[in-house]
């Protein structure tokens, strides 16, 4: 799995606006090819605002310093060369990729703690007790949502068999959850969805990585 982006650069240029589907497919076409990967770059975002075309590149740690020594490379130089009649600079006494770059001068991160472990259930629901099932789980999730440690949950149902289900449930740690389950609130509701379907397999995982879309 590709690792999470921690490092951006956003470069200002000058663009019309008959040109933002050129300029995409100029990119689309480039990162097809390794350049980008060997660069580090893992995810890149065009803007336009009346005239001003904005490109946000982010990846891992020294990427930047890899972004900007690739002038170089051949592929590099093939998508400097397409984009040069699209693109015009910001400030034309200043036209290179790193004088075009914008100074970032304020960053605010959302400290949530993110999910470390991951229960999966796989649910095989009585004949007929499917509506009462998700009744259960509803009061159930309403619970385990409740707790600060619970950071998701979902339950979904299989096309092919209608009587099988799965929850998924993440959690800040295996820690917390254990607890959790031991509460007398939980041993309560726990019982209710045993009496209307069998656990076919319960599965707790530690998540190793997450990547945002």
């Amino acid at each position: 799995m590709a690792s999470r982006p921690t490092h951006r650069a956003l470069m200002i240029r000058r663009i019309e606006p008959a040109d933002l589907t050129a300029v995409a497919r100029v990119f689309q076409e480039h990162d097809r090819t390794p350049l980008p990967s060997r660069i580090g770059v893992r995810r890149r975002t065009l803007l336009h605002y009346h005239g001003l075309y904005m490109h946000l590149v982010e990846g891992g740690r020294g990427f930047e310093d890899n972004l900007y020594s690739a002038g170089d490379d051949p592929l590099f130089r093939e998508v400097d060369h397409k984009l040069a009649g699209l693109l015009a600079p910001y400030d034309r006494g200043r036209p290179s990729m790193r004088e075009a770059r914008a100074e970032e001068f304020y960053r605010w991160t959302d400290d949530a703690p993110s999910a470390t472990y991951r229960l999966f259930l796989e649910i095989r629901v009585h004949e007929g007790r499917g509506e009462e099932f998700e009744g259960a789980w509803q009061r159930m999730a309403a619970v385990v949502g409740g707790q600060p440690a619970n950071l998701a949950q979902s339950l979904s149902r299989d096309r092919r068999d209608p009587h099988t289900y799965y929850v998924v449930s993440d959690w800040t740690d295996e820690e917390s959850f254990q607890r959790f389950s031991r509460a007398p609130e939980h041993q309560a509701l726990a019982e209710t969805i045993r009496t209307l379907g069998t656990t076919v397999r319960m599965t707790g995982m530690q998540i190793r990585e997450q990547q945002d879309s």
